[in-house]
């Protein structure tokens, strides 16, 4: 069964969370109760430097959940026409939902931090737009590799 996200604004989610004192807690999430869409594809980031910038890119047909289940890091996303928004995760509960069309850049890592992310399709080079100037609309456009802050 295939489910793709409708959604088209980029939107924090909040998972449910079991403390067991002691012996930690446990976070977990279920579809469609939490998530937009089945995954079809997760994948792991570790090991990146404070000072390093990842993403720079869009995706045209893929829907990302990006959850920080260790340490913390600042997302900022660009919408093709102007809208940008910016988010800090700092919890294994919150992930962040990024529809398609939005440019992505990761930066602020915190040391150790490890990232999970869920995506709606699988990998597919084609899915990428990779240059800004494709991307934005605006001209000249936007440079969010080399300025991302918001």
């Amino acid at each position: 069964m295939k489910t793709v996200t409708t959604e088209t604004t980029p939107r924090l989610i909040e998972l449910p969370e079991i403390d067991h004192g002691r012996f930690g807690a446990l976070c977990f999430g279920q579809f469609p109760e939490h998530f937009p869409f089945v995954a079809e594809r997760i994948f792991f980031v570790h090991g990146v430097s404070a000072e390093a910038v990842r993403g720079g890119h869009a995706h045209i047909k893929t829907s990302q959940i990006v959850f920080c289940v260790h340490g913390a890091v600042t997302i900022w996303l660009y919408h093709q026409f102007a809208q940008a928004c910016r988010f800090r995760l700092e919890s294994p509960r919150h992930g962040l939902l990024i529809p398609p069309m939005w440019w992505t850049e990761l930066g602020e890592y915190q040391d150790d931090t490890v990232t999970v992310v869920a995506a709606s399709h699988p990998y597919e080079e084609a899915d990428y737009i990779r240059q800004p100037e494709l991307f934005f609309h605006d001209t000249p456009c936007p440079d969010p590799v080399s300025q991302p802050h918001i």
